[in-house]
């Protein structure tokens, strides 16, 4: 990453004590200086000028990429569950390194359908849903395929087990795999 030398902080800071309505912030990931406003930086409260490092543009570079990693989808749908439990009011907090020992054990495979990762957009399942009293927790998630998680809404687990089986899906092993899940989450 990128850093100012000493003669360039001094000429950045004489340009800003001179001209203040029109300050100049150096985005340390492209390397060029642009206005110090909402327009060209996020907000952040962590630095003294009041914006993030890097420009809005870089950062939205970034959030691309990371989102098109496993591990920054994974992210992004704990981030997802953990905000809609919140607002609605439901109990519980997922934590990433629980629901990746999840996905792992699974393969990252649909638990309904079979469908791995790469294929599929795999998400957080979970087998008791919020509008039935289900609990955002790591002893409440499968992965499962979008489809599968769409198709079954917040039918109760019994009956949309009973519904896959008509199909030819294994009801004795999917709950066998489930109990093994349970003895090896903390």
């Amino acid at each position: 990453m990128a850093t100012l030398n000493s003669t360039s902080r001094k000429l950045l800071k004489q340009y800003n004590n001179e001209h203040p309505n029109d300050r100049l912030k150096f985005c340390a990931c492209c390397k060029s200086y642009l206005p110090a406003t909402k327009e060209f930086f996020i907000s952040s409260h962590r630095y003294k000028d009041g914006f993030a490092f890097g420009c809005r543009k870089c950062s939205l570079d970034r959030t691309r990429e990371r989102r098109k990693t496993k591990r920054g989808k994974l992210v992004d749908a704990v981030f997802k569950s953990n905000r809609r439990a919140k607002n609605s009011g439901i109990a519980g907090t997922l934590v990433y390194e629980d629901v990746l020992a999840v996905f792992e054990f699974f393969d990252w495979k649909c638990v309904y359908c079979g469908v791995d990762y790469p294929n599929a957009t795999i998400t957080i399942e979970h087998l008791l849903p919020y509008s039935k009293g289900g609990l955002n927790c790591s002893d409440n998630i499968v992965p499962a395929c979008y489809e599968c998680n769409t198709i079954r809404r917040s039918k109760e687990l019994d009956v949309w087990v009973k519904w896959l089986q008509r199909f030819g899906f294994d009801a004795k092993l999917f709950y066998k795999r489930l109990a093994e899940l349970k003895t090896k989450l903390p």
